[in-house]
């Protein structure tokens, strides 16, 4: 075999695994199939300098987007992270935003009046 890159394309199957058991979450796997293509590339210095400087690139994208995820999925598990991440990105104005367009309900009307 000429080019191991097609080999890759294999990973696609997990996608129809997915489709079967009705999982959305192993959709994205279809994008592998594109490597399937690289079965018929004849590889050459360029290609392959191309191909070692994208997997460069994905690899580093791939470790900040994992480190990134991991630390915000265990900043939420604490109490102190779960502040930190709802203060941090997400303040508190959706709640502004829903008590400005909800009118009061009658029992908010008549709270104010008995106080």
């Amino acid at each position: 075999m000429k080019n191991w890159y097609g080999c890759i394309g294999f990973v696609s199957l997990l996608g129809i695994w997915g489709a079967l058991a009705g999982e959305p979450l192993f959709y994205p796997f279809f994008a592998f199939l594109v490597f399937f293509e690289y079965f018929w590339v004849t590889p050459d210095e360029m290609f392959l300098d191309t191909m070692k400087k994208c997997a460069a690139t994905a690899f580093f994208c791939n470790l900040f987007l994992t480190a990134a995820a991991t630390l915000a999925c265990s900043l939420s598990a604490l109490a102190l992270g779960r502040a930190l991440l709802r203060n941090t990105f997400g303040p508190p104005w959706p709640k502004r935003l829903m008590s400005e367009r909800m009118p009061p309900t009658e029992e908010d009307n008549m709270s104010e009046h008995d106080a």
